[in-house]
């Protein structure tokens, strides 16, 4: 089970920035209704979030969201101001992200853990297993979309 989430959230992540390379550069900050997402800010929450399996894989909690943890991460993810940056830095993420689900005892993948958010309070480790993957394919949408919007019709 393990190398089947680790198999798909890599063709997951491959996807995600394939379909963002096709966006047009001058589009990349472009916001949609100038008040969406643009496609460079989606990316750089895509370089963070295998951090986040990791964390809660090894941590088995989630980290706090208090003012001073949500600006390092702000921070963090706007270091990376290009597609390729973006994608380097989510790449090496993954293999970090791996190497945890790797590691992760097969005698608790039955366990959950606790989350803030979301529709159930205590997530199956498959589900933590698989945000990074569930990110990446919600954010393909999005960065499609903004594709299309754009003029790009070559779907």
């Amino acid at each position: 089970m393990k190398e089947t989430v680790i198999s798909l959230s890599q063709s997951a992540t491959e996807g995600v920035f394939r379909d963002a390379r096709k966006v047009s550069a001058d589009k990349l900050d472009w916001q949609p209704m100038e008040i969406g997402r643009s496609v460079l800010d989606q990316l750089q929450e895509l370089s963070q979030s295998p951090t986040w399996v990791t964390y809660l894989l090894k941590e088995r909690s989630m980290k706090d969201f208090s003012d001073e943890t949500m600006a390092a991460y702000e921070a963090r993810r706007r270091q990376f101001t290009t597609l390729d940056a973006c994608e380097e830095e989510c790449l090496k993420n993954h293999a970090e992200m791996v190497e945890a689900i790797r590691a992760f005892p097969d005698a608790d993948l039955g366990t959950t853990i606790s989350m803030p958010f979301g529709p159930k309070p205590d997530w199956p480790i498959l589900d933590v297993m698989t945000l990074h993957m569930w990110n990446c394919h919600y954010h393909q949408g999005q960065i499609n979309y903004i594709r299309w919007l754009a003029g790009d019709e070559g779907f």
